[in-house]
């Protein structure tokens, strides 16, 4: 509620809409348009611990009615390469339906942050009742399992937020490796309710950038490998009728796409499994074609890619991983 908010608020709509997300340089091809809800999160998740109160001994504490989340620091709310301790990930309109669990694996590297923040941020349908003491319509919990731990927002040590649709969790720096991020539809009064999540400090980004819209690309033809049945007939007849064409699935050894000095391969796409990463990297396109048809044996994990990409043979369950899968 104030000029500096809102031009903090500026600064980092022009950080998503000049490509700087994930690398932390301007790259046109990374441009989107963050909802405000991703702006949002990516404020208070940025905030600084303020030490007291004007004119008080008590000491103030972050959540408490002094300084809330904290003291805005655009520098810890996205990442700069060069400048920035840590890195960061964002995902912006992610629908939830009704008891629906949205659920992320997030790895852990090694930086000078000194803690991992995840802060929810979600714009709530309009509450008409004027004397609720639990104003919340949608009601979205944020949790984190680190380990056998289950971490809550705000503070919180026994149970999830219900009051706020602006939700946090701080964790100090230590050997974790990796932590589950969990985002429940707990009680929906709408069919669905759209949320943006931040997540920043030593995590692997995997070069991730949100998809939030439908390619608008042309179709285009690739020679590898192809999607249309062949004309040649099989030599070996099948035990089994086949419902549809039988395609060979395989990562195109020659597939390299360079971006900043870094090379990425269809093996630099899959390893470690890391689904974020997959996502991401079978979504894009290479010279027009689909890193989801390049790297087809890859992407088949993709849970995110169009249904008429190779990744549809995720659906399959090959006794052997030999390449050979029926779409």
């Amino acid at each position: 509620a104030c000029p500096g908010v809102a031009g903090a608020a500026l600064l980092l709509r022009q950080y998503f809409m000049e490509g700087y997300y994930p690398s932390g340089i301007k790259t046109s091809e990374d441009a989107l348009t963050p909802s405000g809800a991703l702006i949002k999160a990516a404020i208070l998740n940025s905030g600084r611990l303020m030490l007291g109160r004007e004119g008080s001994s008590f000491q103030s504490e972050f959540y408490d009615e002094s300084q809330g989340f904290g003291l805005i620091s655009l520098v810890d709310a996205v990442y700069l390469k060069g400048r920035s301790k840590g890195k960061v990930l964002v995902w912006d309109n992610v629908k939830l339906t009704n008891k629906e669990v949205w659920t992320e694996i997030i790895y852990l590297d090694s930086c000078s942050a000194q803690h991992t923040s995840i802060t929810l941020n979600y714009f709530d349908k309009e509450n008409d009742n004027t004397s609720c003491t639990t104003c919340i319509v949608n009601r979205l919990d944020l949790t984190v399992r680190k380990g056998s731990q289950i971490l809550y927002p705000n503070g919180k040590t026994a149970g999830p937020d219900t009051k706020n649709n602006a939700q946090r969790i701080r964790i100090p720096k230590d050997n974790t490796d990796s932590i589950t991020v969990m985002v429940e539809g707990t009680n929906l009064v709408t069919e669905n309710q759209k949320f943006a999540l931040v997540i920043s400090g030593c995590v692997d980004i995997g070069t991730r950038s949100p998809t939030t819209l439908p390619t608008t690309s042309k179709p285009t033809t690739s020679n590898f490998p192809s999607l249309k049945p062949s004309a040649t007939p099989s030599i070996s007849p099948s035990n089994a009728p086949s419902l549809s064409p039988s395609v060979t699935c395989v990562d195109d050894p020659e597939f390299v796409k360079g971006r900043g000095g870094r090379k990425r391969t269809c093996n630099y796409i899959g390893e470690g499994d890391k689904q974020y990463r997959i996502n991401k990297w079978c979504n894009k396109q290479k010279s027009g074609t689909s890193i989801g048809i390049l790297c087809c044996k890859t992407c088949r994990k993709c849970t995110t890619c169009e249904a008429n990409s190779c990744a549809a043979i995720k659906d399959r369950n090959p006794s052997s991983d030999d390449g050979e899968y029926m779409l």
